[in-house]
């Protein structure tokens, strides 16, 4: 694997699903491993992937938006890269924080969502933290209202985050075959 880069964006740039694909991480020379983080704000739609879960679609004021990339990997990789992510997360925010399924959660209310894209050749993890949630149909809790600095988390995350995973890429070398 390749080690895994990381990048922050000081610009605000407002991120719609549309987005969520390699070439145009590329603008942001991302051209193999990396993650990006950014704030700004966010129209996502989130596609309905059971009976269960109808589709939603979330219009934020601001988000804290963190985009992984990895090439060649697969689902079960690409699910322990999404945890990882998460656990990374909520490592930097502390104890009181707990995840279920694939978001983040502060007394029982969302201060996450997160998605993936696979494909045999890319695929792509987002994680999206709720900074000013003005204007949502439902209750999440914002990182202001936590007193939570979102460009400090988007640095430090991004910086455990890019070690463990090239850590964890180092140590494939140290496997003994059977």
């Amino acid at each position: 694997m390749l080690p895994l880069k990381s990048f922050y964006l000081e610009k605000e740039i407002e991120f719609t699903t549309a987005l969520l694909n390699p070439k145009w991480l590329k603008n942001y020379n991302i051209k193999d491993d990396g993650i990006l983080a950014f704030l700004g704000p966010a129209h996502i739609k989130v596609p309905a992937l059971t009976k269960e879960k109808p589709a939603t679609e979330i219009n934020c004021k601001k988000m804290l938006h963190f985009i992984v990339q990895y090439q060649k990997i697969n689902t079960q990789t690409l699910l322990l890269l999404q945890h990882q992510l998460l656990n990374s997360i909520i490592n930097y925010l502390g104890p009181t924080y707990t995840k279920h399924q694939n978001k983040i959660y502060f007394l029982n209310l969302p201060i996450s969502v997160s998605m993936l894209k696979y494909s045999k050749s890319t695929s792509l993890i987002y994680v999206g933290l709720y900074i000013d949630s003005t204007g949502l149909n439902f209750h999440v809790l914002d990182l202001h209202k936590l007193n939570i600095s979102p460009k400090e988390l988007a640095l430090q995350v991004s910086q455990f985050y890019t070690k463990e995973v090239n850590e964890i890429w180092a140590k494939e070398k140290e496997i003994i075959k059977i």
